[in-house]
């Protein structure tokens, strides 16, 4: 089944309901850093941009990676320069609550500011400055996990603490019904909640392949992306493999390609069950995507994965932990409550079944062609856009004009 190409045209009744002239967005963001959360901002900014003709200036740092990524997108760029306090990182946050504060005054107070922490507790008091000063502000947090779920540090002071800071955000934009659900039942926000799903532009062109047999005598089960202990689960998963290597070691072999501070404990995993686990260098997707089974996912705690797009779109099947936030696009034998062994080594003996990967994949596909269209994606931005500058209910109007 082809991939949401065949939903890729905007309506020309929906495009024709775009209002002629849209206020400017103002995007501040204060990261020192370029992930899939950047990559994916800037993603639905620019399609913003370029396909609804909204102004968007970036307020940003001058990092290398993401000011070339904003470049590249054609996206209006303001720098905030900055030194770090290399001997006192804590005079860091001071400076960084005052340059926001500087940067805002650049700003008309009627324009709607949108910041993106990435996790609702990421730099609380950025959203508190900005509606102590007036400004309607917007957060897009992919993920809004509680602390205790995230293992940060004193998770309910944190939590009760952060609750009160993100009181002044008027609208709030997550990638997931799910995430959703999670700001109103955790955070109790009452402001509206936008969903603006995660999209690849690349994913149309990319080639769909059918799910292949192991050339393999084992099935050859593949980790890609940061080396992570926390989030991304692999302390649990490196324990149950060392557990359950006896068990396993006949039929699966463990591929872990990606860099991160955790590699170490995974070469020691490998050392102790060489053949059965093994570490690649990092390297292009494709290429490990061609030579492996099944892709697994095992996060304490994650938005919506792009890396679980792209197996999908080269027909390799997915397996993860139900805090993937991949449960709408994921048949049911292919998701485990995160730390239930036996739940996780169902799902494994579910994907040594060709017919089993083959029906994972196509269930994939069949779901992200209708969640992430490019209709749809157009329909969320324009909806999100249209409640946050004012111009009424989106949704609304879309579907009146249709």
């Amino acid at each position: 089944m082809p991939y949401p190409d065949h939903m890729s045209h905007i309506s020309s009744t929906a495009a024709s309901d775009t209002p002629a002239h849209w206020q400017p967005l103002h995007v501040v963001l204060t990261t020192n850093a370029c992930g899939g959360h950047e990559i994916m901002l800037l993603e639905w900014l620019s399609h913003a941009s370029q396909t609804l003709g909204v102004p968007v200036t970036l307020h940003m740092k001058p990092i290398k990676e993401l000011l070339d990524k904003a470049q590249s997108k054609g996206l209006s760029i303001e720098l905030m320069d900055r030194t770090p306090h290399r001997k006192f990182p804590i005079l860091n946050l001071v400076a960084d609550i005052r340059q926001t504060r500087d940067e805002l005054k650049k700003i008309p107070l009627t324009a709607p500011v949108l910041f993106a922490p990435g996790i609702v507790q990421a730099s609380p008091w950025h959203l508190w400055v900005a509606g102590m000063m007036g400004y309607k502000t917007v957060a897009y947090v992919p993920m809004a996990h509680p602390s205790a779920v995230m293992s940060l540090r004193w998770p309910a002071l944190r939590d009760w603490l952060v609750g009160h800071a993100i009181k002044h955000v008027t609208h709030w934009i997550t990638i997931t019904e799910q995430q959703k659900a999670m700001l109103r039942e955790v955070w109790h926000v009452r402001t509206p909640v936008h969903v603006i799903p995660n999209k690849l532009s690349k994913a149309s062109t990319m080639p769909n392949s059918a799910p292949r047999l192991s050339d393999q005598r084992r099935l050859r089960v593949l980790f890609l992306g940061r080396f992570d202990r926390n989030q991304k689960g692999l302390d649990w998963l490196v324990q149950t493999l060392h557990e359950q290597a006896p068990e396993l070691i006949q039929d699966f072999e463990f591929v872990f390609q990606g860099q991160g501070p955790y590699q170490p404990a995974l070469e020691q995993l490998a050392q102790a069950h060489p053949g059965f686990v093994q570490i690649w260098p990092w390297g292009e997707a494709a290429q490990a995507f061609a030579q492996v089974d099944v892709l697994m996912l095992c996060s304490r705690f994650e938005g919506f994965p792009l890396v679980a797009i792209e197996a999908a779109l080269h027909g390799v099947p997915v397996m993860a932990s139900d805090r993937c936030g991949l449960s709408d696009v994921l048949p049911a034998n292919g998701v485990f409550p995160f730390g239930d062994i036996s739940a996780w080594l169902a799902c494994l003996q579910a994907m040594k079944q060709l017919h089993q990967r083959a029906a994972n994949t196509e269930h994939m596909l069949e779901k992200m062609a209708s969640l992430l269209s490019q209709e749809t994606f157009t329909q969320c931005i324009q909806h999100a856009l249209l409640a946050i500058q004012g111009q009424g209910d989106g949704r609304m109007r879309l579907n009146a004009a249709r």
